[in-house]
């Protein structure tokens, strides 16, 4: 065992020469510098060397590691930086490395922090480096040069001027400098020309003097703004020249955006001035008055009533406030109101069509439940009242019944169907097909409506065909079916694509409403067909829908049976001229007292009881 404890302690001692300076030379008696394994040490001449340790040697310092080599680069002794060129001298005063400038005292140690020498001041961070530019110590901010001397009085710099007191600080806010008086913003800028400062406008000469408050009209970068007589900025509306303006808190006025002061709003367009009267903005129709404020609520224009939401827009079609209930033409123009007493049943609106022309729309509105049900719809054109009423009256439909497919009753179903589809129940129609339609429609038949109803409603699934004798029930409301495209109508009619229209009476608890679409002259035995089969006093109703608008349709005998109270004749003025058998049907209802009602002061609504 100490044989072997001999041969590791003498490879440890091997091994450990190795890394010496004097690993082969112990007993060497020389002294001074000395170079082995390519690196220096210093032999003392008693067989020692230098090593952990300074040693002076013709004026200049040097360094030893714990093995004996001398040092050189950055070393760090007793708490401080020290720089050993590569001849292994300790560096004293400015040293440059690479890109960067350092400062070594006359004892070696790296400087860091202020250092003045001679007249001029120098910043070296942390690890020594020289600063250069702008440099923030705490809340301060100074300027060194490219060599590093720290900036002090009037500064120009990338064409922009500062001044810094003689301490170094920049300057910010206002300066008296020699008895003139200059501003400095935040950035340390001195103020030139026109500018809002401490919200007053300001006038600098072009070296930065200054001269006096500003007043009027002042433009400033992508703002502008107004000041008085004292400089002082203007804030809120304000009226130049017969024209209105909005400044903000800060004086800056406001362009191409929505301004709002208490109750009160406001738009001022892209040059600030605000608008007034009539303007579509995104889309949406808004009126402002004379002032400049934005109009909400029922509003009298011009000789006549609009209504206005809570966020000004323009309204169409149906309104509730709550108290009153309006109903206000495609163009936003009011045709009727009623005062709601607040009972509950259904609500049954006759509405004109917006092309000016006959056709037929009807609403079924549940005041309780808010379940809507819609009769035939009118043109294409009407499309927009459609969508109106639908949005109006909850954005949904519980049942839509398509009384016949004629273009004047489907033409805004077809239009609309695609965009509402998911939010409508269930579509009633009745059973005529393309196959009987194609060989017997005429010019007037208007083959392409039935074309589009066919390919909007391709696969749907909640599409109903109703036949005669059906009944429904939806909420409260009675149903029945009385007559639908069938034998009889292809027997007792000479028009079948009218004459196929769905003839049905809805009743809801003592009042009730029958429509009969499009029953025309050609189906004066069918009309007749329908009362001797159900009886008269079945079919009759309240409000009675006069088949064909009340033209060319069924006689005033069949409707004489049927005992109305009103009669709705779904047509223009236009419709009761020469030419045309419509007046004969409302002559007739007035001479007996029963209520007509055509498109004239359309729409017309009235609750079920």
């Amino acid at each position: 065992m100490k044989r072997k404890a001999g041969v590791l302690l003498a490879v440890l001692m091997a091994v450990l020469l190795a890394f010496s300076p004097v690993s082969s030379a112990f007993a060497d008696t020389n002294v001074g510098w000395q170079n082995s394994g390519g690196g220096w040490w210093y032999a003392c001449g008693d067989g020692s060397y230098a090593r952990d340790c300074w040693l002076q040697d013709g004026g200049n310092w040097y360094h030893f590691d714990g093995s004996g080599w001398m040092q050189t680069g950055w070393i760090s002794s007793g708490g401080n930086w020290y720089y050993l060129l590569p001849s292994g001298e300790m560096a004293v005063g400015w040293l440059q490395l690479g890109d960067s400038w350092y400062y070594l005292s006359s004892s070696g140690e790296m400087a860091v922090g202020w250092l003045q020498t001679g007249d001029a001041w120098y910043y070296l961070s942390p690890s020594g480096e020289m600063a250069v530019g702008w440099l923030q110590l705490g809340e301060c901010w100074y300027y060194l040069s490219p060599s590093g001397e720290m900036a002090a009085g009037w500064l120009p710099l990338e064409e922009e001027w500062y001044y810094l007191e003689p301490t170094g600080e920049r300057v910010s806010g206002w300066k008296e400098i020699a008895g003139t008086w200059y501003y400095f913003f935040d950035s340390g800028v001195m103020a030139a020309g026109t500018q809002v400062i401490e919200d007053a406008v300001h006038v600098f000469s072009s070296d930065g003097a200054w001269e006096s408050y500003g007043s009027g009209w002042v433009e400033l970068e992508d703002e502008k703004v107004y000041a008085g007589e004292d400089g002082v900025l203007l804030s809120g509306l304000q009226e130049f020249d017969g024209k209105s303006y909005w400044f903000d808190a800060s004086g800056v006025m406001q362009r191409g955006c929505w301004v709002r002061d208490g109750e009160k709003v406001y738009y001022a367009d892209a040059t600030g001035v605000l608008l007034s009267g009539w303007q579509e903005i995104e889309g949406a129709v808004y009126c402002f008055d004379a002032s400049g404020t934005l109009l909400t609520g029922l509003q009298e224009i011009d000789g006549k009533t609009y209504w206005f939401d809570a966020s000004g827009v323009k309204q169409r079609g149906w309104v509730h406030d709550g108290e009153n209930l309006y109903y206000l033409s495609p163009s936003g123009e009011l045709v009727n109101s009623w005062k709601i007493d607040g009972s509950s049943g259904w609500e049954l609106s006759q509405y004109p069509d917006a092309t000016g022309n006959q056709a037929m729309f009807y609403s079924l509105y549940d005041r309780t439940t808010g379940d809507l049900i819609l009769i035939d719809g009118g043109w294409t054109g009407n499309a927009e009242q459609v969508r109106s009423v639908i949005d109006s009256l909850g954005g949904k439909v519980k049942a839509w019944f398509l009384t016949h497919y004629h273009g004047d009753h489907i033409g805004a179903f077809n239009t609309v169907y695609g965009e509402y589809k998911d939010r409508i129940d269930t579509v009633y129609v009745n059973p005529l097909d393309w196959e009987t339609f194609e060989p017997i429609y005429k010019s007037w038949d208007m083959p392409e409506a039935f074309a589009a109803f066919l390919e909007a409603t391709e696969g749907a699934e909640n599409v109903v065909t109703l036949y005669a004798g059906d009944e429904l029930e939806i909420d409260d409301l009675d149903i029945f079916v009385f007559s639908s495209f069938d034998e009889h109508v292809k027997e007792l009619s000479t028009d079948w694509p009218n004459d196929s229209s769905i003839v049905f009476k809805i009743s809801a608890g003592e009042d009730s409403v029958l429509f009969l679409g499009d029953l025309s002259a050609g189906g004066v035995k069918l009309g007749q067909y329908i009362l001797d089969t159900y009886g008269a006093e079945e079919v009759s109703a309240d409000y009675v829908q006069a088949g064909h608008h009340g033209n060319w349709g069924q006689p005033v005998s069949f409707y004489e049976q049927l005992k109305p109270k009103v009669i709705f004749q779904d047509g223009p003025e236009w419709l009761f001229g020469d030419g045309y058998d419509a007046k004969d049907l409302k002559s007739w209802c007035e001479e007996n007292g029963i209520q007509a009602f055509d498109y004239r002061n359309a729409p017309h609504s009235f609750v079920l009881r």
